[in-house]
């Protein structure tokens, strides 16, 4: 019966199940196959192992091969799931590690320490391959291993080096120019780490990282700080490591980064005490074992992983995209569950989330996120059937797994190993059986940093549905077309292109009509011509008929019933069909214009609807972010040990994709710094009667085409008397410089100001809010600080609503063209002098009344601080542009309009951006590029004073306002001639075509004095000339006519008339000149 009970060790299987002596089944303690995996690579490691300690002939130094076949048992057995092999495989690890680590020859006890933990393992895996056998008792030497490590860390605490001071020959003031240098490159790093943990193989931050250490590596070998200089150079030598591939870019190897670095500030703090550090010969070892310890990670997931080999990309990148959206969707219904915590409904809901969860991460080969989405699953259907009740400890770790998922779905998207959740897992069975559970604070910072970094440094996509959508449509069918975000973004350009090539092509049609009016009226001028001219040739022939029939007495035909014609009719003729040519070939032409223009409009509106649409597939809610707000404010507490609750109004609002995603790092940290510098720790605020959590909100608002998000805090506010004297520390103010506390808080926006008194992983190096202020400026954005001492600070950032297209009004203002979004204009006006001299001797004080709100009149001259402020001449008016923004509400006087316009918005540079008042630029569609003005921002200048009194301009004005001539005349040349010779001496020139034409300008428009010609389509002079003189607002208007027309009876009908001066054609240019400056009582000097 020998051989059929050994049968089954071989091969088991569900029909032929092992009994106890008493018929019971035994289970076994590992599925068959993994066992027989699991068990031939363990005796592989532990022949390794012998192999290196049998060699008597030699001195034995403990191998990376030990090291790394020890280290790789331990992690297989954790792997497989074998406690007890993993338990003892894991202390003879930390025993060879130790070993290592003293670099001398092994003495016979540990030798024999090493070959007793193989046959204990041995015993531990024949007994888990065998469930009949009792599981041998390896306690005793546990407990000996321990002993032995022990003494270990002892020995290593007594050759522990201390630091030294400072060698006296060590000139200081080079030691003070290293230890500011240092903290400048230290911050420098922090930042640039961050960046280099999410793209670890990008050369650009490799560089810049290799070339930081180098230079403080260099600083502190010349200042004889050798300590710093050679982890420097060690951690060069990683960063090199890491970027060629020879270090795996995991988790595990950023975190010993992140503390040799947290070691680096140490030991800089200390050379600030006048302390030379030594070398961490810990720290040192680490870094030193990082290539040993990857390379036995990637042996781990070679030969034990259950991850498939291949993984289909087309589903991991379903199933990260799917992933985003149900995890948002989870941790929705997670904190309405926390409010709401007896809602059934819920709780099914969460745990169909977690079950899709699961399924998408095994079909994509993610277990170890189906795994923890799985042991989710389990929990909640423990809950829903009564076994489990919850608590504040159940949402915590609750809160705590979904955070982890998070992290872990950060990984796989930025191909960093996924890791299994052990921690996670022990504490969610923890909770099932009621025991303690303490979220490990570790792990809480590790998953604080990990959301730092993607959220300062990756180009995050955002998942383009809301979680309440995601459960209200549990089955919506719909087809979807994934695009790359960058595809849409610059499909969206491209339509902003056409948009501005659409309207340069309007310009041209519109040019085009106008020459086609001009042609029309020249060839109907002609016609007038021609047809005088035959009437003038017939008459003469039928004279010399009648004389030639008076002489001879012969009564002959007619020449012209003979059609007997003189060689200048037949040209005339000629010339007459001629025109009817050119009527037809420009009828023709006016049939294509109009053709043209309806394709225009058709175009321009199929183009409005396309950019409507791209830019909608742009929108995001902002709601997107709550989770991981939520996430940012509940992680930062847990690490500060302060209470914090977090407020979201308006989450439902939209905003461009773009824009939430760069402004996404810049809220959290602001989340970040509210905790660590404005909420005080719980005591402190029982103390002035405040509650014990403290409570930040933000709000998300649109005010015009401005997207405002708040975000505030009701801690201790900011201290300007602090920042004031830190500020005069740095010499950025001087002690008698009067700065309001407005101002002086924008000192926290600048790159190293930092009041803290210590430093920590969440704040005080002086580095974020430059980069949060320098983020927002480059998005044509603006942030604003209040704040009140005692009682909290309020952050305001004011971001465009779309970075792609808007509609704006062009103006003029000191000879510059610029464009004001449509959005923010309540209307125009037109003022008069009187009026605008009126508000500004008040100095502002007095407001325009329109459609019953009051708006401060302010010259746009003088708000964007350019040119000189004019007011129009006396009679006149100026536009005025009525704007509002948040409760303010402007009239910008500005020196003429040029009508709206479809504009493209253009991101600027930092050295534009950095401009208050500009938020971006745009092209028209003659090419040039004009500035897009923050009415917000420049309003805000307004109120703060920064607007210089008018009242010099204002009493200078009459002496520098320019004269403004009008020519009225049908001939273009005419009017060309007459406007250049004006123009060359200081004269602003109107002009019209005909008399209506003109009409239609001096309703907008009043002259000094008119040039006016006589005979004209649709209105002559005479016509005009009385209309104007029969008007009370132009009939002191001088009118100097100049026609070809001189004799007496047209210039006794203008004297009639009014008119001041009667010219004929030609006429000289002195004399007409001379004529205007009398009519107008000025000298040459004035006009000039």
């Amino acid at each position: 019966e020998e051989p059929a009970e050994e049968e089954p060790a071989e091969e088991f299987s569900v029909e032929e199940e092992r009994r106890d002596a008493e018929g019971n089944i035994l289970v076994p303690r590992m599925d068959p196959t993994l066992y027989n995996i699991f068990s031939n690579e363990v005796s592989d490691h532990l022949q390794v192992i012998k192999d290196s300690i049998s060699e008597s002939d030699k001195e034995i130094l403990v191998s990376e091969e030990m090291v790394r076949a020890m280290h790789t048992l331990a992690g297989s057995a954790r792997m497989a799931a074998a406690e007890e092999v993993a338990d003892i495989g894991g202390a003879l690890d930390k025993f060879i590690h130790k070993l290592q680590e003293q670099q001398t020859a092994l003495n016979q006890g540990e030798i024999q320490v090493l070959l007793d933990g193989i046959v204990q393992v041995e015993k531990v895996i024949e007994a888990v391959g065998d469930e009949r056998m009792e599981m041998p008792d390896v306690s005793e030497y546990q407990q000996r291993l321990n002993e032995l490590l022990r003494g270990f860390d002892a020995e290593a605490a007594m050759d522990k080096p201390r630091p030294e001071a400072i060698a006296a020959d060590v000139d200081p003031d080079l030691v003070q120019l290293f230890v500011e240098e240092a903290d400048d490159i230290l911050a420098f790093l922090e930042t640039t780490v961050h960046t280099w943990e999410s793209s670890p193989y990008d050369g650009s931050v490799v560089a810049e990282l290799h070339r930081s250490l180098h230079t403080l590596k260099g600083g502190a070998r010349l200042a004889r700080f050798d300590g710093i200089g050679t982890l420097s150079h060690i951690l060069e030598t990683v960063s090199i490591d890491i970027a060629e591939k020879r270090i795996e870019a995991t988790h595990h190897t950023f975190e010993v980064i992140h503390q040799a670095f947290d070691r680096l500030v140490n030991m800089v703090g200390m050379a600030k005490d006048g302390l030379n550090a030594p070398l961490p010969d810990d720290i040192v070892v680490k870094l030193e074992n990082l290539s040993v310890t990857e390379e036995a990670r990637s042996a781990e997931e070679v030969t034990v992983s259950v991850q498939p080999e291949q993984q289909d990309m087309e589903l991991v990148e379903v199933f990260l995209e799917e992933g985003d959206e149900i995890l948002a969707a989870g941790q929705g219904v997670l904190q309405r569950w926390i409010e709401a915590p007896d809602n059934i409904d819920l709780i099914v809901e969460m745990q169909r989330a977690l079950h899709t969860l699961k399924g998408g991460a095994r079909m994509a080969g993610f277990w170890t996120i189906g795994n923890l989405g799985h042991a989710l699953e389990t929990l909640l259907i423990e809950v829903l059937e009564g076994r489990l009740s919850t608590g504040a400890e159940f949402f915590d770790v609750l809160e705590s797994s979904y955070d982890h998922l998070g992290d872990m779905l950060n990984n796989a998207k930025n191909g960093r190993a996924v890791d299994e959740a052990d921690d996670i897992l022990k504490m969610l069975e923890s909770l099932k059986k009621g025991e303690k559970v303490e979220i490990p604070l570790q792990k809480q910072k590790s998953a604080v940093e990990a959301a730092i970094t993607q959220a300062l440094e990756e180009k995050k996509e955002i998942a383009p549905e809301p979680a309440e959508e995601i459960q209200a449509k549990p089955v919506a069918q719909s087809e979807v077309v994934r695009v790359k975000a960058d595809l849409l973004d610059d499909l969206v350009n491209y339509a902003g292109e056409i948009s501005i090539y659409r309207a340069r092509t309007e310009q041209q049609v519109s040019g085009f009509r106008s020459h086609l009016e001009e042609m029309d009226q020249t060839v109907s001028r002609l016609s007038d011509q021609l047809r005088k001219l035959e009437i003038e040739t017939e008459a003469q022939i039928l004279f010399r008929h009648e004389r030639e029939h008076e002489a001879n007495g012969v009564d002959d035909f007619d020449p012209l019933e003979l059609d007997r014609f003189s060689q200048i009719q037949q040209v005339s003729r000629a010339i007459a069909e001629t025109l009817n040519d050119i009527n037809s070939i420009t009828d023709f032409m006016d049939l294509l214009a109009r053709d043209a223009e309806t394709l225009l409009l058709q175009q321009s509106r199929v183009n409005t609807e396309l950019q409507e649409g791209l830019v909608h597939s742009r929108m995001v809610p902002f709601s997107n972010l709550v989770p991981r707000m939520r996430r940012v404010v509940r992680q930062t507490c847990q690490e500060l040990d302060k209470e914090a609750q977090i407020k979201i109004i308006g989450a439902q609002g939209e905003m461009d994709r773009t824009v939430l995603e760069r402004i996404t790092a810049p809220l959290e940290h602001m989340l970040r710094n509210a905790i660590a510098h404005g909420i005080e720790a719980p005591d402190k605020r029982a103390k002035v009667n405040k509650d014990r959590s403290g409570t930040l909100s933000v709000t998300l608002t649109r005010e015009g085409p401005d997207i405002v998000i708040k975000v505030a805090d009701d801690g201790g506010g900011i201290n300007h008397e602090a920042i004031r004297a830190k500020a005069q520390a740095l010499g950025w103010m001087k002690q008698d410089d009067y700065l309001s506390d407005s101002e002086v808080a924008q000192f926290i926006l600048e790159t190293g100001f930092s009041t803290a008194e210590a430093v920590t992983q969440i704040a005080g190096r002086g580095v974020g809010m430059d980069v949060v202020n320098n983020e927002i400026k480059q998005l044509g954005g603006t942030l604003h600080i209040q704040s009140e001492q005692g009682k909290g600070t309020e952050f305001t950032i004011r971001l465009p609503f779309t970075l792609a297209i808007n509609h704006a009004l062009l103006v003029n203002a000191a000879e510059e063209t610029y464009a004001i979004p449509l959005s923010s204009i309540d209307g125009v006006v037109r003022l008069t002098h009187e009026q605008l001299k009126e508000f500004y001797g008040d100095k502002g004080a007095s407001s325009y009344e329109y459609a019953g709100q009051f708006y401060q009149v302010i010259n746009m001259s003088a708000l964007l601080g350019i040119g000189t402020p004019l007011l129009p001449g006396v009679g006149k008016r100026a536009p005025v542009v009525l704007v509002q923004t948040g409760d303010h509400r402007f009239a910008l006087q500005v020196d003429g309009l040029l009508g709206s316009r479809e504009i493209v918005v253009k991101a600027v540079g930092p050295q534009i951006s950095s401009i208050p008042g500009v938020m971006g630029a745009t092209i028209l569609g003659n090419g040039s590029v004009v500035l897009i003005l923050d009415i917000g921002a420049l309003s805000r200048i307004s109120l703060s004073g920064g607007v210089e009194s008018l009242k010099e301009v204002k009493e200078s004005d009459d002496e520098i306002t320019s004269f403004t001539a009008m020519v009225v005349d049908d001939s273009i040349t005419v009017r060309r001639v007459g406007a250049r010779l004006l123009e060359r001496n200081g004269f602003d020139v109107v002009t019209a075509k005909d008399g209506v034409d003109a009409i239609t300008v001096l309703q907008e428009r009043i002259p000094d004095i008119m040039l006016l010609d006589i005979e004209m389509p649709r209105m002559d002079g005479f016509e005009l000339a009385t209309h104007m003189k029969n008007d009370d607002r132009l009939k002191d208007i001088p009118i100097i006519m100049i026609t070809s027309r001189t004799g007496e009876k047209h210039r006794e009908r203008a004297k009639r008339i009014g008119v001041e001066h009667y010219l004929g054609k030609p006429y000289q240019e002195n004399e007409l000149l001379q004529k205007i400056l009398e009519l107008l009582r000025i000298t040459p000097k004035e006009s000039d």
